[in-house]
């Protein structure tokens, strides 16, 4: 099992352990359909939650060297400006925020792979779920037709 780091369109990102990324596109399809992102395999994880008085778990924070991954190839917009947002003076805020725009409209989805078959294009024009998915189901079903059908006279 591997780490993965989906960035997705709108400067979020998800973290997601899986067997490999096409396993890991078909997990954060519970977020949204992750194909055509950037999904880059982590090598050094760590996360800290903290439990506040009422029961409730939060991010703390991040190791050290998941956030300078973060800011080096997530985020590099922001992390150039080398200002944290949590100590930012307020002449920084201006920046911040303009940073911030330019990572949500930067980055676009590469357009995905189609499904196999006709009725898996459809399918995803109805659902956009992920190729994978799709291809999977379509087969197995045409799989079990096939297996049932009887067919008349000798086979040729």
């Amino acid at each position: 099992m591997a780490l993965f780091l989906c960035r997705w369109e709108n400067g979020d990102f998800s973290i997601v352990q899986a067997k490999n990324r096409e396993h890991a596109i078909e997990m954060l399809d519970e977020v949204a359909n992750a194909e055509g992102l950037p999904l880059h395999a982590i090598t050094e994880f760590m996360a800290h939650f903290r439990l506040t008085d009422e029961g409730v778990v939060e991010l703390e924070g991040f190791g050290e060297s998941f956030g300078d991954h973060v800011r080096e190839r997530v985020h590099p917009v922001l992390g150039e400006l080398d200002v944290s947002p949590y100590e930012a003076a307020p002449e920084d805020q201006a920046r911040i925020k303009a940073a911030v725009e330019l990572e949500r409209g930067r980055l676009r989805a590469e357009p995905s792979p189609e499904p196999d078959t006709e009725l898996g294009k459809h399918i995803k024009a109805q659902m956009d779920l992920p190729t994978s998915v799709i291809n999977r189901y379509t087969h197995a079903a045409a799989s079990e037709v096939l297996r049932k059908a009887k067919p008349k006279g000798k086979p040729s």
